[in-house]
C-alpha cells in the first residue's frame, strides 16, 4: 500500500488529503476483504460438490490420507473418515498393487503430471477386497500439495467378465452342440461340437433359421406343440430327426431354453 503526500497550501487542504488517503485505503481493505470472501466461497463451494459427489475421492500427502469424501467411506467399508483419514494409503491397497501405487504417488507428487486411469485392487475395512479403477491428480489441499485420487469401483463389472469368460470357455468346449438365437429365430452363434455334428461352419448358419436343419421328418403338429411348450414353460426337451450339410439324417436328443434379457 503506498500513501501519497502532498504539502497543503491550507489546513482545509490537508484534511482533504487525510480523507482522500483514508478512503483509498478503505477501497483497499474492502477489495481485499471481496478477494478473501470470493476465494472462501469457491472453496465452500468445492468443499460441497466434493462431499455430494457420488464418486469416491480421497486425498494424500506424503503417504498419509488427509482426506476422504462420503463415497470413499462408504466404498472402503468404513464407519467415518476418521477411520481412513492420518493412516497410510497402504493400509488401503492390496499387497498385489502397492507398488504400483507407491510409484504413481511419487510420479505425481514429482512431475505434477496427470495419470491415466489404472486397475488397482484395494483392502476394505471390513476385510473384503475391491478392484478399482484409480486416477491421480494433483492438487493444492488446504494450502500444501497433495495428490487427488479419484476412484470407480470395478468390482461387480471385473466379476461380470469373469462369470461371462467361463461361460466362454464352458460354451467353446462343450461337447455337445449349442446354437444360439436372437428373438426373432436367427443365428447368432454356434459352438464348435455344433460345427463337427452338423458340418455346418459358423459362418454357414449365422443369420440363418434353425430350420436348415430340418429333416423334413417330423409333421407341423410336432413343432406346433414344441414352440407351445416352450412359450408355456421356458424349455422344451425331445428327439427330432435333423439334416447334416452333407444331406445325412440324423437323430438328436434336443434341448431349447428361452433365455431373457
Amino acid at each position: 500500500i503506498a500513501l501519497y503526500h502532498r504539502s497543503p497550501q491550507s489546513p482545509q487542504d490537508a484534511d482533504i488529503a487525510l480523507l482522500e488517503q483514508a478512503a483509498h485505503l478503505a477501497s483497499l481493505a474492502i477489495a481485499q476483504h471481496r478477494s478473501v470472501q470470493a476465494l472462501q466461497d469457491s472453496e465452500t463451494r468445492h468443499r460441497t460438490m466434493i462431499e455430494w459427489s457420488p464418486f469416491p475421492l480421497a486425498v494424500h500427502r506424503n503417504g498419509v490420507v488427509v482426506y476422504v469424501n462420503p463415497a470413499a467411506v462408504r466404498l472402503m467399508g468404513a464407519g467415518s473418515a476418521q477411520d481412513m483419514v492420518g493412516r497410510s494409503i497402504l493400509d488401503f491397497v492390496h499387497p498385489d498393487s502397492r507398488a504400483l501405487v507407491v510409484e504413481r504417488a511419487r510420479r505425481v507428487s514429482q512431475t505434477g503430471e496427470d495419470l491415466p486411469p489404472v486397475a488397482e485392487k484395494y483392502l476394505r475395512l471390513d476385510g473384503g477386497t475391491l478392484d478399482v479403477e484409480a486416477v491421480a491428480t494433483k492438487i493444492v489441499f488446504d494450502g500444501a500439495p497433495a495428490v487427488l485420487v479419484s476412484m470407480q469401483d470395478m468390482t461387480q463389472r471385473n466379476q461380470s467378465q469373469r462369470r461371462l469368460l467361463l461361460a466362454a470357455q464352458v460354451f467353446d468346449n462343450a461337447r455337445e452342440g449349442i446354437m444360439v438365437t436372437d428373438i426373432a429365430g436367427h443365428i447368432v452363434e454356434v459352438n464348435a461340437a455344433f460345427t463337427r455334428i452338423t458340418g455346418f461352419a459358423r459362418d454357414d448358419v449365422l443369420g440363418q433359421n434353425p430350420r436348415i436343419l430340418n429333416s423334413g421328418r417330423q409333421p407341423r403338429a410336432y413343432y406346433a406343440t414344441m414352440w407351445q411348450t416352450l412359450r408355456d414353460t421356458g424349455n422344451w426337451s425331445g428327439e427330432v430327426w435333423n439334416r447334416r450339410k452333407s444331406g445325412e439324417i440324423y437323430a438328436a436328443l434336443q434341448t431349447i431354453s428361452t433365455v431373457h434379457d
